[in-house]
């Protein structure tokens, strides 16, 4: 049991750097395209409409950092969690406690809200896209889409015991977190 729970450790840190990898990346371009043109626009500086691969950097650089910041709550309780856990001490138990009924109660909601505004502009950011080379971003958008009603399944506990406790096992696998954002980091380099 303590090798499995290693291991989601170290999926669910390979997902944040993953996650940080994306929103650099997406900076980067960012910074690029606004030597070559006008960002976002899809105008070469010469004024001709470009007929590769563009997206709207505005919008995905926006729900890049909206999905970052709405999942530091989710973050911090799989931390408290781990470390409730493990903490045999009293004193230092009742921190972590603390820690994590804080994080339910006041930070969770920005986890939601921030989740579900980052998929609206995410999508909102595929309308204002074009990708021919690949459809990796389309497929990843419906998994994200998927994720996220497993989330509010879960939440606002539609549907049977065992359908609620299926989505919380997919929802909250460190491993599939880890392979969402990692197809969306692909997806996005293939485009770039």
């Amino acid at each position: 049991m303590e090798g499995r729970n290693r291991f989601g450790k170290c999926v669910f840190l390979l997902a944040c750097l993953a996650s940080a990898l994306f929103v650099w990346s997406a900076r980067a371009d960012h910074d690029h395209s606004l030597k070559h043109g006008f960002p976002g626009w899809g105008i070469e500086s010469k004024g001709r409409l470009r007929q590769d691969d563009h997206g709207n950097e505005a919008t995905g650089e926006t729900a890049a950092w909206l999905f970052a910041v709405a999942n530091v709550p989710a973050v911090v309780g799989f931390a408290a969690r781990g470390m409730l856990k493990r903490t045999r001490s009293n004193p230092s138990r009742k921190k972590w406690a603390d820690l994590y009924t804080f994080n339910k109660k006041r930070l969770m909601p920005i986890h939601y809200v921030g989740n579900l505004s980052a998929l609206g502009i995410a999508l909102w950011h595929f309308v204002l896209s074009r990708c021919r080379s690949t459809s990796l971003p389309e497929w990843t958008l419906a998994l994200l889409v998927g994720f996220a009603l497993l989330g509010v399944l879960m939440k606002l506990r539609l549907g049977s015991q065992s359908l609620i406790k299926t989505a919380r096992t997919l929802h909250t696998n460190p491993v599939v977190v880890a392979a969402l954002f990692l197809l969306l980091w692909v997806g996005h380099q293939m485009v770039d």
